[in-house]
């Protein structure tokens, strides 16, 4: 639906394959990515553009009481 919309507006196109493939790896390359970071800071854009979380001293803060389904999965995914 994202990818529509922007080609509808002019932007490029992704083929399919490409979005799974991306998409199923997407957590293990957000994994290889923290040690590089002093912190990381997690925004969920479903409803406006919400902070729902940061990564600091190798641990994971939520900011406040909503927990977008996304960000759940990354838990399950390294735990």
């Amino acid at each position: 639906m994202r990818i529509a919309n922007r080609v509808r507006k002019g932007g490029h196109d992704i083929p399919p394959e490409d979005v799974k493939r991306r998409f199923a790896g997407r957590w293990d390359a957000l994994k290889r990515v923290f040690p590089y970071c002093d912190e990381v800071i997690f925004y969920d854009n479903e409803n406006g553009f919400v902070k729902v979380a940061e990564y600091k001293n190798s641990r994971l803060l939520f900011t406040g009481d909503y927990r977008p389904e996304w960000l759940d999965d990354f838990l399950k995914q390294n735990n």
